[in-house]
């Protein structure tokens, strides 16, 4: 297994990337008729390429992190460096569509978070937990290389 983080943070990193996972796809399934829509129901071209988007943003939001865990603990880290993707494309989605109702509609749609707050968990708190996983993810490689140069600087002057 090829890895430049320490093991206990390679572990908690995996541990963190499918906990995510698993906490956005049972509140994609509990609500299934607010994540479920049919973007060719929309009239507007605008609004059907924003309901894809925000379909593919939730399947990434679910599976996304999931997929990175399984490949970290199988094959390598290398396709961490996509978590930021993962982490803020679903909530940009949700954005985007946001912004179009407004200009469209000059209100926002914003109630929907206190109406129902399990969607708190997939538009604020797993993107930004996933977000924090990635900084956690760069934050590791710096340090572990900057050692490393540190130690090789270091055993230049002993010889």
């Amino acid at each position: 297994m090829k890895s430049r983080l320490p093991v206990a943070t390679y572990e908690q990193v995996a541990a963190a990337l499918f906990c995510f996972g698993w906490v956005a796809s049972i509140v994609v399934a509990a609500h299934r008729t607010a994540f479920f829509v049919h973007p060719f129901s929309a009239t507007d071209m605008v609004r059907r390429v924003e309901l894809f988007a925000f379909i593919l943003g939730w399947v990434l939001l679910c599976a996304g992190p999931v997929f990175l865990a399984v490949r970290m603990l199988l094959i390598d880290d290398s396709q961490l460096r996509y978590l930021w993707i993962v982490a803020l494309f679903y909530p940009a989605s949700v954005l985007a569509i946001q912004f179009t109702l407004y200009f469209q509609n000059n209100r926002w749609y914003f109630n929907y978070l206190q109406e129902n707050r399990w969607f708190v968990v997939t538009d604020v708190v797993v993107p930004i937990g996933l977000f924090l996983v990635d900084r956690v993810v760069r934050n590791s490689r710096v340090t572990t290389s900057d050692e490393v140069l540190i130690a090789e600087t270091e055993s230049e002057f002993v010889h």
